[in-house]
């Protein structure tokens, strides 16, 4: 038999893989309670007991990407971060590129939170400035780190928002030459 907190759990992630499909196939304009309660299978009553407004899904969107987004990045300096003189953007660069490929992005809750409300997005500019941070205090020159995480989160939002002018290829050869760079410094 499954206790409370596992039927809780479980319920939490449907409810966010739900969310996901309805921005991804309607956008964030049409992320409501009633479409992610059809597309999860669950009574808007049931929805409600886990995330009680539309923010709040939204903001464990937020969460759920950016703990994708470091496990991501764990796994990738534990795979390949001896030897690089800058693991961490090394490790970023990674997942700006891992985040283009994701195909129900949950960067575009990103973009949700925005048309929203701009306080949803705290979670994300407190991310990004723990994580340029340590970037910079692991940089030889802590300038050139910044332009290329802005780089890569620049292809990354680009990509995201249909108006990158490069295809697959072209997009995947920049983000070789920013993981090149800062595999050398």
């Amino acid at each position: 038999m499954i206790d409370n907190r596992t039927r809780s759990h479980r319920s939490r992630v449907a409810i966010i893989e739900a969310a996901l499909h309805v921005l991804a196939r309607n956008g964030a304009g049409q992320l409501t309670l009633d479409a992610v309660a059809r597309e999860a299978g669950i009574s808007k009553g049931g929805l409600m007991h886990q995330f009680r407004t539309k923010e709040a899904i939204i903001k464990a969107l937020l969460e759920h990407h950016i703990t994708y987004i470091e496990t991501f990045q764990k796994d990738y300096l534990l795979e390949n971060g001896d030897g690089l003189p800058q693991p961490e953007l090394s490790a970023e660069i990674a997942g700006d590129r891992e985040a283009t490929t994701m195909p129900h992005s949950i960067a575009l809750a990103v973009f949700g939170a925005m048309a929203e409300d701009q306080h949803l997005l705290a979670p994300v500019r407190e991310h990004a400035k723990c994580r340029t941070a340590l970037l910079r205090s692991e940089a030889e020159d802590p300038d050139e780190a910044m332009m290329k995480w802005f780089a890569g989160k620049g292809i990354l939002f680009c990509s995201l928002l249909g108006i990158n002018p490069l295809d697959d290829e072209g997009v995947d050869r920049l983000f070789r030459q920013l993981e090149k760079t800062g595999e050398r410094g």
